[in-house]
């Protein structure tokens, strides 16, 4: 990847409100609303903002109701627990926020945010100059990962985060990130009740992949497999084939995508710090100011002729 390319952060709204909220311990403000969510989500991407200086961002969501997945499995995500009130009744302050920050947010009914994702991975296979970063607290788009798309994981709470490429799936997975669904389809995913195949683990998940390659390859070549495992794979086929269809994102949902719209634009300062005021995040409001001052080096920068970093 060149250091050259321009950075897409594209952020899973409803995979970091989640790690934000459980990571965060329970903050109130002094009004009683519960902040710990808005306040790990704000510090992440005043974090993101500064550190990567991103020429452009976008977030999408999930939305209630069911999805074409559901349709293909009655029982899929069924084992779900439903997060506690606290947890939803922040997630409008946040979208409030994103809009502060002028950032464009995306959400379809029938797919998941997922699927909203892989499109706009899809969308910019064409864009040589720019290179992607999936913004997640998930495994799901590990699928997408790419040379020209990288996933970033937040790590120990939101104190750190994981880059993962081509290299760092390989060393830490054993399979590359084509094989990732094909893993998903074996082991299955407890997350989100994916069956997978009964009896098959991560590890023989893994040298299965290793030795064949793809989940296709492995049953042409059932013979080639042990007798135990064979019989799990050949009881298990239909549900491969289920689960398959499950894991796969779908990336032709049907967005108005475009990339220029997706520009880091400057954010109106007084309505972010009123936000900001409001929750009583005060060493964010001090993140907010130096994040400003990014933004007015930049514009000055621009007016005197010289090419400038967007924060």
């Amino acid at each position: 990847m060149s250091n050259m390319k321009q950075k897409l952060l594209i952020i899973d709204g409803n995979a970091i409100i989640h790690r934000a909220f459980h990571a965060i311990p329970l903050l109130t403000s002094s009004s009683g609303q519960p902040t710990n969510a808005i306040y790990g989500f704000a510090s992440m991407m005043l974090n993101l903002l500064l550190k990567m200086q991103p020429e452009y961002i976008v977030m999408t969501y999930d939305l209630k109701g069911k999805t074409f997945r559901d349709d293909l499995y009655t029982e899929y995500k069924a084992t779900r627990v439903h997060g506690p009130q606290e947890l939803y009744d922040q997630i409008p302050e946040i979208k409030k926020l994103v809009t502060a920050f002028n950032i464009p947010q995306f959400a379809v009914e029938g797919y998941e945010a997922d699927d909203v994702i892989a499109t706009i991975v899809k969308k910019m296979t064409n864009c040589d100059d720019v290179h992607s970063y999936i913004v997640t607290g998930d495994r799901d788009t590990f699928q997408l990962i790419s040379k020209d798309t990288s996933v970033i994981t937040p790590h120990k709470g939101f104190k750190e985060i994981i880059i993962y490429t081509p290299e760092k799936v390989q060393e830490e997975f054993g399979i590359t990130p084509e094989q990732f669904c094909d893993y998903k389809t074996l082991r299955g995913d407890t997350s989100d009740n994916i069956p997978g195949v009964r009896g098959i683990g991560e590890v023989t998940a893994r040298e299965l992949l290793q030795k064949f390659g793809t989940v296709d390859e492995m049953y042409a070549r059932l013979e080639e497999v042990g007798p135990a495992v064979r019989k799990k794979l050949d009881e298990g086929r239909e549900s491969a084939k289920m689960s398959k269809q499950l894991v796969t994102l779908n990336s032709d949902v049907d967005i108005a995508f475009d990339l220029e719209a997706c520009q880091t634009h400057t954010f109106n300062m007084h309505d972010v710090m009123k936000i900001f005021e409001g929750f009583e995040f005060r060493s964010l409001m001090k993140k907010l100011t130096d994040l400003d001052g990014k933004y007015t080096e930049a514009r000055q920068a621009e007016s005197n002729g010289v090419l400038p970093l967007i924060f």
